[in-house]
This record gives structure tokens, C-alpha cells and sequence, in this order.
């Protein structure tokens, strides 16, 4: 049995920077990283049962770690993952939990766009919706998700306060060097001097529906199109147009973003007020 004990675990948001933030963090020499980014071992009912002989064969371990990182954004998706703190609980590990919120309303249609592209939105589960576009309106995963107080209200009875960490995507957008070193002192391990921040950007799903007609446009082109299905990998197709095209909006018009803010209004006031987070400094609400 595994004797490794202490894990940081990044429960989300989801579409919310938590790939690259992960991807900058693992590379601490005393932070060993997972195979995968998201393990889903502590949101997934099957995975879990699995056990943690299972959970740590995701891992290359070595001598000089003290943690391992897991990015399983799930963990924060209650009702739909609601085991999650009774697990690390039970669990007996060290954990201390990074959550990192996006301006609820611009996560909200990368959400869309995501579950428009992969048909999922829970644990690799196919939702049952057909039409993750604006239009069809939004999901109740995607609704629970920008709940942001109402997701954190569920570690605060398992974990104190001081075991997580409170971030903003777009503070860390401005300072990615200062919020890594900031989880870096967390999790009690020394600082990196000289480390400089990754400045590439990752899992930009937003980024493919971006440029869907460039990507349309040359899919459809008689010679060219079809030339490249026959050359190009799969793989490759479908990290470009096959994965781009996706029909349907994105966007929230001004009306509607005013109408979820106002909806959403007692969960950022409690994000504000009970865990002090400055939603007027980073998303003007």
C-alpha cells in the first residue's frame, strides 16, 4: 500500500484556468503530477471503489516529493460529485484544496462551449441534453457550477479554512508568478527563484469555436479538405475543425448577463462577505 499521504487537490472551477495552473505547479520539483491532469478518483463512484492502490498508479512518485497534484474539477460539482469531502475525509491523507473561480457569467459560456464540444459535463458521463448551445439554455450542472459559495459550503464543514486556498482566474492571469508562489507557500515548499510563469495558456476549448468558420472554411474546400482527412491523424482532426465546428451561441447578450448576475446575486454576496473573496476587484460585480 501506497505511504504517500499528502495530496493537493484543484476542485475546480471548471473552465476556470485550472489546467494551466496545475501544469505550472507540477513543475515544483517536490510536486509529483498525475498521468492524466483530472485522476477523478474522489468524484467518480467507480474510480473511488477502485481504491488507492489505483489512485496512486496514476503517479510517478519519487524520493523527492512531498505532494502529489490532482486537477479533478469535478470535485466541485455538487449536487452531481456530492461524496467528495466524506471521501478525503475518510480518506486519512493531508489535503489542502485550491479552488480557482472565473467570472461566473464568462465561465458560464465556456461551460456551454465545452459540453457543446464533448457531449459531457459530469465525470465523462454523455449528458442527456442534445443542445448545449445558448439557445437551448443553460444546464443545471452548468447553473451549480457558477454557484461558487454554494460549492465551497460543502468542504466547510469537513476541512478548516485554512486548508483552502481562495483564487480568481483573472488575478491569476495578471500575476501568474505570484498566485504560483502563493499555493507554492501553502503547501508549505519552498519557492522556485528564477521560475518563470507558463505563458502559453492551456485546454483553450474557447479557441477552437473561436476560429470554427476558419476551420469550416477549409474543411469545405474541394481539394484541400479532403487531402487532409487522408494525411492528417485522426488525433489532429480532431483538436482542429472536427472539434471546432460546433453550431449554436455562445454568448450572452447584455439583458441576459444582467439577468444571471441578479440571480446569482446571493451566492457572489456570500462569496464576498463569508469567504472574502474581492468580486468587485476582479469581476466588477
Amino acid at each position: 500500500m501506497p505511504k504517500f499521504r499528502k495530496i493537493a487537490l484543484i476542485i475546480g472551477a471548471m473552465k476556470s484556468g485550472t489546467t494551466s495552473l496545475y501544469a505550472d505547479l507540477a513543475r515544483h520539483p517536490a510536486i509529483a503530477s498525475s498521468f492524466n491532469k483530472e485522476t477523478k478518483f474522489f468524484s467518480s463512484d467507480e474510480r473511488f471503489a477502485r481504491g488507492e492502490d489505483w489512485y496512486y498508479s496514476r503517479y510517478d512518485i519519487g524520493p523527492a516529493h512531498e505532494w502529489v497534484i490532482d486537477g479533478t474539477t469535478d470535485c466541485a460539482k455538487f449536487p452531481y460529485c456530492g461524496d467528495v469531502p466524506a471521501r478525503l475525509q475518510a480518506y486519512g491523507a493531508d489535503v489542502k484544496l485550491i479552488y480557482i473561480m472565473r467570472h461566473p457569467v464568462r465561465r458560464l459560456e465556456s461551460h456551454a462551449r465545452h459540453a457543446a464540444r464533448t457531449g459531457c459535463e459530469v465525470n465523462d458521463i454523455r449528458s442527456d441534453r442534445r443542445d448545449h448551445s445558448l439557445d437551448a439554455g443553460l444546464s443545471h450542472v452548468a447553473r451549480a457550477v457558477s454557484n461558487y459559495a454554494m460549492q465551497i459550503d460543502q468542504f466547510r464543514d469537513w476541512f478548516d479554512r485554512r486548508e483552502m486556498l481562495l483564487l480568481t482566474t483573472e488575478e491569476y492571469h495578471v500575476d501568474p508568478a505570484a498566485v504560483r508562489d502563493r499555493i507554492i507557500g501553502f503547501l508549505g515548499l519552498q519557492p522556485m527563484p528564477g521560475m518563470p510563469p507558463l505563458t502559453e495558456r492551456r485546454n483553450r476549448g474557447d479557441g477552437f469555436i473561436r476560429h470554427r468558420k476558419v476551420a469550416a472554411f477549409v474543411r469545405d474546400i474541394p481539394v484541400v479538405g479532403p487531402a487532409l482527412r487522408r494525411v492528417l491523424p485522426r488525433s489532429v482532426q480532431e483538436l482542429g475543425w472536427e472539434r471546432a465546428v460546433v453550431p449554436g451561441r455562445f454568448r450572452f447578450t447584455a439583458a441576459e448577463e444582467q439577468a444571471l448576475i441578479s440571480e446569482m446575486r446571493p451566492d457572489l454576496d456570500r462569496l464576498r462577505d463569508d469567504y472574502g473573496v474581492d468580486i468587485a476587484r476582479w469581476w466588477r460585480l
